[in-house]
């Protein structure tokens, strides 16, 4: 005679149990797990429900039932030093759900109070919807001893990223307490450097997403190789490393950081698709000296790291306590937010400077200017926003307007051309290509009205990656131009291996060109070495008669400047011929 079992009411009150008349083979699994103080859930992923049995509020550690009813309401619950969240766990996985479901399984903690943490196994299976993508989860959630007990004593691999073999940041932070306790006992300190790979957005654009995994592999197994067997590195993003230097002695921080910098850029990484040459920015905090916690001392390392990425000449940055810093930051937040006013109060506007033929005098094209209006309707020029857009990191949100406005004149007035001014930053954002190529499909009597204009310091700064988005530009029908041609002495060589079509001859050569021989020689060497090329020039700032004449006989293509014409701003309002003049 088969026994009877009580059954539990998952929906009960927590610490009560009802019993059921449920038969022996009838038994729900998730009524069992309950049973053994596991608490179980189901997450509605579209709308961020969370479903959960009713044990799961005591085991947790909270009161109310309602502050776990979401997937973002737990995840207020979690720990900095949680290794991941369960939507990270589900929605970055590259597996694909077959129809039966996709299994995960990860490792949460909960902070009770400062001295007490919660650490808890989290694992389930989550499923596919119509669009192939997750869209619910169940799944189960039990406590674990302790850090570096049970299950993290038992697979000691959990502790480590897979791709790079460095610590999951989880558990790095709870070794980076300890380690820097020990320094501080012995008197000395421990250095925390977070690294960030220079490019690691184009390069992954540029030659796939395989190719940037093989770059930050490559990174963390030459970093391993100049670290001591006590030293520690953790894969702290999906696209930056940290590194614990523990109980640091002799050569200084900078030195340090520089020998790990030339130990990664040494040569290029070779990877499935080509051999990348890599460079880092660095950012870093010390302790005891800065932080004694570790959550404090990575947000200064990462403050360090953010001034390294925006300085364009220091690759590696300390942490110095600044009083000013925050009234920076202040500036900055206001700077920001008139950026981002101006771009979605449509007041980011284009001036249209006109570029005449050489020999003849004829309108050939017009470069599009970036002018902002202000509130009170004045409008200032592009050094009114592009610096601070450039600083703030904003430049591309610019940029893409400005290509939006360029676009819809050329679509307007189908007799234009337009050149249009690109940071080489923007171009290889996804949105900006995007756009580029929703033109090429949606305009096809525009591409080949458009030039895209490079300076020549960024194009020159890495001939090969410049060489690929150039490519790109051309395979959907624009030109491309180097602006600013002769500013940064780029070797002749190196223009041979860009597929340009226009060089604009720096206006800094062109303005004193009547009066000075070292200018008009370098001029017409710039010229001369163009049409050997077969590449078209623009001489900017052309100032009169008599040095637009000297530049048309030396062969130059096209002229451009106060001679030839002032920006000017269209009128949308009224037919798009009518020019409003901006100086």
């Amino acid at each position: 005679m088969s026994k009877r079992l009580p059954a539990i009411d998952v929906d009960a009150p927590s610490g009560s149990v009802t019993h059921l008349p449920l038969s022996s083979h009838a038994v729900d699994p998730r009524i069992v797990l309950s049973s053994i103080g596991e608490a179980v859930y189901d997450w509605d992923i579209a709308t961020d429900a969370l479903s959960w049995s009713g044990n799961a509020p005591a085991l947790i550690g909270v009161e109310d039932a309602e502050r776990v009813a979401t997937g973002a309401g737990f995840n207020t619950l979690l720990d900095p030093v949680s290794p991941t969240t369960r939507a990270e766990a589900i929605l970055l996985s590259e597996t694909k759900d077959s129809g039966s479901g996709v299994p995960y399984r990860f490792s949460f903690v909960i902070r009770k109070t400062p001295g007490q943490s919660l650490w808890f196994e989290d694992s389930g299976r989550w499923f596919a919807g119509a669009n192939g993508r997750a869209a619910t989860a169940h799944g189960v959630v039990r406590r674990i001893e302790a850090p570096g007990e049970g299950d993290h004593r038992e697979n000691p691999a959990s502790n480590f990223d897979g791709l790079t073999g460095a610590y999951l940041r989880g558990p790095f932070i709870r070794l980076m307490a300890d380690d820097i306790e020990k320094a501080r006992a012995v008197s000395r300190t421990a250095v925390l450097f977070l690294v960030a790979i220079n490019d690691l957005a184009f390069i992954s654009q540029s030659y796939g997403f395989e190719a940037a995994d093989e770059v930050i592999a490559g990174v963390a197994r030459r970093v391993l190789g100049v670290l001591r067997r006590t030293d520690r590195i953790v894969r702290y993003s999906n696209t930056k490393l940290g590194i614990l230097l523990t109980v640091f002695n002799g050569e200084g921080v900078e030195e340090a950081a520089h020998r790990i910098m030339g130990a990664v850029s040494a040569e290029p990484i070779q990877t499935s698709s080509a051999a990348i040459a890599v460079k880092l920015q660095m950012g870093c905090a010390v302790a005891p000296r800065d932080a004694a916690d570790p959550i404090l001392l990575l947000r200064q390392a990462e403050e360090a790291l953010a001034e390294a990425r925006i300085a364009t000449d220091r690759p590696f940055i300390a942490y110095q306590p600044d009083s000013g810093k925050l009234e920076a930051q202040l500036q900055n937040i206001t700077a920001s937010d008139d950026v981002v006013r101006a771009l979605n109060e449509r007041r980011i506007l284009i001036a249209l400077e006109p570029v005449l033929s050489a020999q003849t005098r004829v309108l050939q094209f017009y470069e599009a200017l970036v002018r902002v209006r202000t509130t009170e309707g004045e409008i200032l020029g592009a050094g009114a926003i592009i610096p601070m857009a450039e600083r703030l990191g904003l430049v591309q949100f610019v940029d893409i307007r400005v290509l939006e406005l360029a676009i819809r004149h050329l679509v307007e007035n189908p007799h234009h051309r337009l050149s249009v001014n690109v940071s080489i930053r923007t171009t290889i954002t996804s949105e900006w290509m995007a756009a580029l190529s929703t033109l090429a499909v949606s305009h096809p009597g525009v591409p080949d009205r458009l030039i895209i204009e490079i300076t020549e310091t960024a194009a020159m700064a890495d001939v090969e990656a410049t060489s690929i988005i150039v490519e790109r530009i051309k395979t959907l029908g624009m030109r491309v131009a180097i602006d600013d041609f002769g500013s940064g002495h780029t070797s002749f060589r190196s223009l041979r291996a860009l597929p340009v079509d226009i060089l604009k001859i720096d206006g800094v050569f062109v303005q004193n060109l009547t009066r000075s021989t070292d200018d008009r020689f370098f001029v017409r060497t710039l010229i001369d070495l163009a049409n050997h090329l077969g590449v078209q020039t623009v001489a900017e700032w052309v100032q009169d008669e008599e040095a637009a004449a000297m530049l048309a006989e030396w062969g130059v293509t096209f002229v451009q400047g106060e001679h030839c014409g002032l920006a000017m701003v269209p009128v949308i309002e009224n037919p798009p011929e009518l020019l409003q003049a901006t100086g």
